[in-house]
C-alpha cells in the first residue's frame, strides 16, 4: 500500500512539473515576444495613438470641409434663385411703366387724330410744364457699384422707365383728355352743320352734348379760369380755362357757374351745370377744344383713354 501511494505521488509531482515547465515556456515567449514588438514600448504605443488621433481629426476636418462645401453650394443655388426673382420683378415693373407709357401714348395719338386734320400736332415732349429744362432720370450712385452688371442695367432701366412714365404722366394732366359730362348724347358734331335756328349751313367750332339741365360739367384737365361769363347772347352762361400747353377748353350754356375768373383748376373740378342759356333750342353743353387757338374736335379726345 505504501508503494502504491508513491507510485501516485511520484505521478502528481511528474505533471506539476511538466505544468511549471510549460509556463516558464509561456513566460519566456511573451518576453520574447514583447522585447521584439515595438507596440509594447511606451513611446512607440504613444507614436501611434497620437498619429490614429492625427488620422481621425483629419477625417473630422475632411467631414466638415465636405459639409462647409455643401451649405456654400447651397447658398450660391440660393443666391442664384433670389437674383433670378429679383429680375423676374424687375422686368415686372419694368414692364408695367412701358404699359402705363404705351397708354399715355396711344391717348397722345387718339387725340393728335383731331390735331391733324387742322394741321398741327402736340408732341408731349415739347409740352412739358416743368420749368427746369435740366436733368434726365435720377438714378442713385450707388446702383452703379451693384457687382453684378445686369442687375444694374435692370435697375437703371427701371429708373429710366420710371422718369419717363412720371413725364407722360405730367404732361397728360394738361390734356383735356375724357368726357366733360358724364351722361349726353351727341346732338350736333364738330364742323360744318345746319344752323338749328335758320338751317342754313354754318360752322361748328365745337360739339354739342345734349343732357339734363344741372347734370355736372368737369373739367378733365388742370387748368385756370380765364373766362366766366353770364348772359353772353350767343353762348349764354360759359366758361373758359386755359389748361396752359396750348390747349383750352370752352363750355357754353351753362345753367349754373360755379368758379370765377383766376380759378386753378385740378382733374374732374366741378365747375357748373349743363343748362340752356343764350342762342340753344335745349338743355345741352356746347363744348369747345382749342389748340393754339384753333377749334379742334373735342370727340377724339372724350374717346381717349388714360
Amino acid at each position: 500500500m505504501p508503494g502504491g501511494k508513491a507510485c501516485i505521488l511520484f505521478q502528481s509531482n511528474k505533471e506539476i512539473n511538466k505544468y511549471k515547465h510549460q509556463m516558464m515556456t509561456a513566460e519566456n515567449k511573451i518576453k520574447q515576444i514583447t522585447s521584439e514588438k515595438a507596440w509594447a514600448d511606451d513611446k512607440k504605443l504613444n507614436e501611434k495613438m497620437e498619429i490614429n488621433e492625427a488620422l481621425l481629426q483629419r477625417d473630422i476636418a475632411t467631414a466638415e470641409r465636405d459639409e462647409l462645401k455643401q451649405q456654400l453650394s447651397d447658398l450660391e443655388d440660393a443666391v442664384k434663385a433670389i437674383k433670378a426673382a429679383e429680375m423676374e420683378v424687375f422686368a415686372r415693373v419694368e414692364s408695367i411703366a412701358a404699359q402705363e407709357i404705351k397708354k399715355i401714348k396711344s391717348a397722345f395719338q387718339q387725340v393728335n387724330k383731331s390735331l391733324k386734320d387742322r394741321g398741327l400736332y402736340y408732341n408731349p415732349l415739347a409740352n412739358s410744364q416743368k420749368k427746369d429744362a435740366r436733368g434726365g432720370p435720377f438714378i442713385p450712385a450707388s446702383v452703379s457699384d451693384l457687382p453684378d452688371k445686369k442687375i444694374q442695367d435692370k435697375i437703371s432701366n427701371i429708373f429710366k422707365a420710371a422718369d419717363d412714365l412720371e413725364y407722360y404722366r405730367e404732361a397728360a394732366k394738361y390734356v383735356p383728355i375724357g368726357k366733360p359730362v358724364w351722361s349726353y348724347w351727341v346732338t350736333s358734331k364738330f364742323g360744318f352743320r345746319n344752323d338749328p335756328f335758320n338751317k342754313k349751313k354754318a360752322g361748328h367750332k365745337g360739339i354739342d352734348l345734349a343732357s339734363r339741365t344741372g347734370n355736372k360739367i368737369q373739367v378733365k384737365a388742370k387748368g385756370k379760369v380765364v373766362q366766366a361769363v353770364h348772359g353772353n347772347k350767343g353762348y349764354g352762361n360759359y366758361v373758359v380755362v386755359d389748361h396752359g400747353n396750348g390747349f383750352t377748353t370752352k363750355y357754353a350754356h351753362m345753367h349754373k357757374i360755379y368758379v370765377k375768373k383766376g380759378d386753378y383748376l385740378k382733374i374732374n373740378d366741378t365747375i357748373g351745370e349743363v343748362g340752356n342759356t343764350g342762342r340753344s333750342t335745349g338743355p345741352h353743353l356746347h363744348y369747345e377744344v382749342l389748340y393754339r387757338g384753333t377749334p379742334v374736335d373735342p370727340l377724339p379726345f372724350m374717346q381717349a383713354k388714360l
